[in-house]
């Protein structure tokens, strides 16, 4: 039979609330302006997506997966 020990306790501070709510905040205000930037894209008549299934003029031998394969290659250090 294994022992039962009490419950951890937690305790909050007002400033950690203070700082949670801050941090959802400031997501929340990203994601919306992700959203309307996302948007504005759209209303201008850029309406390319960059994985459409068509290449880019960059190189247009690679697929859109495989170009995103070696971008991440690259940012990481890979070649």
């Amino acid at each position: 039979m294994a022992l039962r020990r009490p419950p951890t306790r937690l305790e909050l501070k007002a400033d950690d609330i203070e700082e949670y709510d801050d941090i959802l905040r400031e997501r929340a205000n990203a994601a919306a302006a992700s959203l309307q930037s996302n948007k504005n894209n759209k209303n201008k008549g850029n309406h390319h997506h960059p994985y459409d299934g068509a290449a880019s003029s960059s190189s247009p031998s690679l697929s859109p997966n495989s170009k995103k394969k070696a971008e991440a290659r690259k940012r990481i250090g890979l070649k």
